[in-house]
């Protein structure tokens, strides 16, 4: 194409734009970037090799100090379910000795309430057997209640 040759171009929805083509301004390339670098000594390179170490010394403490943390959590929280597990099974074991203790006391009070009842029973057919004895040795004169 020309130079400075001017296109316009109108597109399907409405919309126009320019292209304008133009030779380079200047056939010199950008300048490169200097090569000027700083020469690098041995100490320099001690320096920063003395450095890298230190960083990875402190790296490793910080890693170990977060272990020895997380373990030392671990183990309180191990201790401190134990407790919750021990004071659980203290009360445990407290109510079923109550309960035993209240199925005894129950225990003892029905027997109590059986043998007043076998007493009293007792009694009762000792008081039949002298109301029988004494109509048999009266001679059937004597009036039997009926103790029922």
């Amino acid at each position: 194409m020309a130079e400075g040759t001017e296109l316009k171009r109108e597109c399907g929805g409405g919309v126009a734009f320019e292209v304008i083509i133009k030779p380079a301004s200047s056939d010199v390339a950008p300048p490169s970037p200097s090569k000027d670098r700083p020469a690098i000594s041995q100490e320099d390179i001690d320096r920063k090799l003395k450095e890298a170490e230190e960083r990875r010394v402190q790296l490793e403490s910080q890693r170990l100090q977060a272990v020895l943390k997380e373990k030392d959590k671990v183990v309180e929280v191990n201790l401190k379910n134990k407790d919750i597990e021990e004071a659980f099974s203290k009360e445990v074991e407290k109510k079923l000795a109550d309960k035993l203790v209240a199925s005894e006391e129950l225990k003892k009070a029905q027997e109590a309430a059986k043998l007043e009842k076998l007493k009293e029973h007792e009694r009762h057919v000792q008081e039949v057997r002298k109301k029988k004895q004494a109509e048999k040795d009266n001679g059937g004169t004597a009036d039997v209640k009926d103790t029922e």
